[in-house]
């Protein structure tokens, strides 16, 4: 019979172990963090200035919401008294011909309650303001244009003198149009 060697065990080295497992485990969260990475779109993070302003931004918008309310644009064709099989229609051909406009919200256009008076109709300054700030600002610049003082209205909101005072809210807002250099 041959003879079998006998080979002592050598001792676990638990410390050399660990050591491996460590850096196996380092290579794995550098791969890991470099896939994410990979996977992550890249975009700047903003500025704490800018987080503000968005706050900011975010907290009027919900005011002007709260205050006035917003309609679909089947609401408008209801308020309305439209008979149309398509009641968002109205509301889409009042937008088309610069009557009314709409703010985006999550996904949706929503019109602005001001704009309308009580018979769900569109208020016969909106296209005026319009016409004249319309292209100089981003639908929701333009609704909060209208819930905002305004040095020009002696800090009313023009929003305020809609139905009372009407051409001095446009008068206001040629004034807000007009190029200035400083």
């Amino acid at each position: 019979m041959a003879k079998q060697e006998h080979r002592a065990k050598a001792p676990l080295n638990v410390e050399a172990l660990g050591r491996v497992v460590d850096t196996r485990r380092h290579a794995m969260q550098q791969q890991m963090e470099q896939m994410i990475n990979a996977m992550t779109p890249a975009a700047t993070v903003p500025l704490p200035p800018q987080v503000l302003q968005a706050r900011r931004n975010a907290a009027a918008r919900d005011a002007l919401l709260r205050e006035f309310g917003a309609m679909t644009s089947t609401q408008i064709g209801e308020n309305a008294g439209s008979k149309s099989p398509n009641r968002a229609a109205l509301a889409h051909r009042w937008k088309s011909d610069g009557r009314i406009f709409a703010v985006p919200r999550r996904g949706a256009n929503y019109f602005p309650g001001f704009q309308f008076d009580e018979d769900g109709q569109p208020l016969e300054v909106i296209p005026q303001i319009i016409r004249i700030l319309g292209d100089k600002r981003a639908p929701w610049e333009l609704a909060l244009w209208f819930t905002a003082n305004n040095g020009w209205l002696g800090a009313q909101r023009p929003v305020d003198l809609l139905v009372d005072d009407p051409s001095s809210v446009v008068i206001a807002a040629e004034r807000e149009a007009e190029d200035r250099l400083f």
